[in-house]
């Protein structure tokens, strides 16, 4: 896994690329928002994130994140 979560009610799903490139999809499927730090793999890095709407989901630096409950967040990743 390149992105891990001790978050019982979130959906990881990896979609490997090609080149050291994947998009990782985190779903919080709790009506509960979620607040912390994921775990990112040694040798990965987080280029860019993708969201619908800012107010419901953010990535920030130091592996942060905040989805509020029923929200995604697309990660794009890239290996060292």
């Amino acid at each position: 896994r390149i992105v891990k979560t001790d978050a019982k009610n979130m959906f990881v799903s990896e979609h490997p690329f090609g080149d050291g490139r994947a998009g990782v999809i985190l779903v919080n499927n709790s009506r509960t928002g979620f607040e912390g730090e994921i775990n990112v793999a040694e040798g990965w890095n987080v280029m860019s994130s993708i969201v619908d709407d800012a107010e419901q989901a953010e990535w920030r630096a130091g592996n942060h994140l905040r989805l509020s409950g029923n929200a995604g967040i697309l990660l794009m990743m890239e290996k060292k």
